[in-house]
């Protein structure tokens, strides 16, 4: 009985087709491989266009990448000072959420420009200033999400649950900005729980001095003491002066990141310039 030879070659001819497709896909995949590194690279231009976006996302709320226009004015209040003001919690963690991803992007382009080698090596400012940043907006953050406590609240508290029951609001608001690695932060949270200490120290010290008793006040007693009690005076005190600081934070830390997004948006402007 004869054989045919037809199926053979045929099955041949599918394995030859095969072995070729998978060829050219591995050649396909080894020019993606690159090739798309180098088309994706970061460039200065769009770095400062990146950076853009996030500086009038942060002052005006616009994810546009047109230059910064003006100069910082210390007095305007600007987008990222009204969404603390006028929104919800979670809004304003949506917002600041969007805020740290847009500079993260922008942070990312640089460090890949840095890594390979397509910036200037005497940018040690710029780095610094980068960095700088990115603390002073991870504070922005964390200080949205304060539930700020009062000098009144935290004294009434005092009437109803004691040295305990204030302690533990001020700890919940303030510990784990005291704990956290960021100094800025850090400095902040020790501020509040040293200035609301003081305001406890100086209640205990009106209570010790019959002015406070069961969980009233005899105003006409506090009045009394309040030029004389020497330790509540000097408590007191302690109360205001860190009271005081921590608005310097706060005030300066503002003024360091707003300012921060003209000086970073210039230097990156005079390294395009200068290429």
């Amino acid at each position: 009985m004869p054989t045919y030879a037809y199926p053979e070659k045929k099955s041949k001819k599918k394995l030859i087709l095969f072995i070729v497709i998978i060829l050219i896909l591995a050649g396909l995949g080894i020019i993606a491989y690159f090739l798309i590194p180098i088309i994706t690279a970061p460039t200065q231009e769009n770095l400062q266009s990146s950076f853009n976006t996030y500086s009038n996302y942060l002052l005006y709320g616009e994810k546009t990448d047109k230059s910064l226009d003006n100069i910082y004015e210390p007095s305007t209040t600007y987008y990222m000072e009204k969404i603390l003001a006028d929104s919800s919690t979670q809004e304003a963690s949506s917002y600041y959420n969007e805020l740290e991803s847009l500079f993260a992007n922008s942070l990312a382009k640089y460090n890949r420009l840095l890594d390979d080698d397509k910036l200037p090596s005497n940018i040690t400012a710029l780095s610094e200033a980068l960095e700088r940043h990115k603390l002073l907006l991870d504070f922005a953050r964390k200080y949205a999400m304060v539930q700020e406590l009062s000098e009144e609240s935290l004294s009434e508290k005092y009437l109803t649950s004691g040295e305990t029951g204030v302690q533990i609001l001020v700890s919940d608001a303030y510990q784990s900005l005291a704990d956290d690695k960021n100094d800025e932060v850090r400095k902040y949270g020790e501020l509040r729980i040293e200035q609301f200490s003081s305001l406890i120290n100086a209640l205990n010290a009106y209570r010790d001095a019959g002015c406070i008793v069961s969980g009233k006040a005899n105003n006409d007693c506090i009045n009394t003491q309040a030029s004389t009690n020497t330790a509540a005076l000097e408590n007191y005190r302690k109360f205001y002066e860190a009271k005081d600081h921590a608005h310097v934070v706060i005030t300066v830390n503002r003024d360091d990141l707003l300012s921060g997004c003209w000086i970073i948006s210039a230097e990156l402007s005079a390294l395009v310039g200068n290429k």
